[in-house]
């Protein structure tokens, strides 16, 4: 797994160490992230699976679906969200997802007659403003592939 940007390890509210890895996107635990500095417009992550698989859908958690446990503040309102995303896959093909960005839940995307492929780039195209101009980042908690 590789992202073409990465924002740089942090602390939380309760003087944590916080990472941003793309590890995070694959971990199944929504209050981690990989994340990107400002509007993450144009960055993207490539997730690689060793062989080819058929692929059937594919989804995301659109921000950072975690509440700061030392504050109570709701990360995924205060940082970026994202709106729109394209996902790009070994063999050519591609789809664009279309994201409710005030949902925190995991979000899926169909992909019509499936793929075949070895691995898949996922890349961000929109995201909302943040709900805190001071966390002016884009956050993605989660990330699934449908292999079969």
């Amino acid at each position: 797994m590789s992202a073409t940007t990465t924002r740089p390890d942090s602390t939380d509210a309760c003087n944590q160490a916080i990472n941003y890895a793309a590890t995070n996107l694959v971990d199944g635990n929504p209050s981690t992230a990989w994340m990107a500095g400002g509007d993450g417009t144009g960055a993207s992550i490539t997730l690689r699976f060793g062989a080819t698989k058929d692929i059937n859908f594919v989804g995301m958690i659109p921000g950072y679906a975690k509440v700061d446990p030392c504050t109570g503040n709701d990360r995924f309102a205060e940082l970026r969200r994202i709106q729109r995303v394209r996902w790009t896959f070994s063999n050519g093909t591609s789809i664009e997802q279309l994201l409710d960005a005030e949902n925190r839940a995991m979000q899926f995307a169909v992909i019509p007659g499936g793929v075949k492929a070895s691995s898949v780039r996922l890349t961000i195209l929109e995201t909302l403003a943040p709900g805190s101009p001071v966390l002016n980042h884009t956050p993605i908690s989660d990330v699934v592939v449908g292999l079969h």
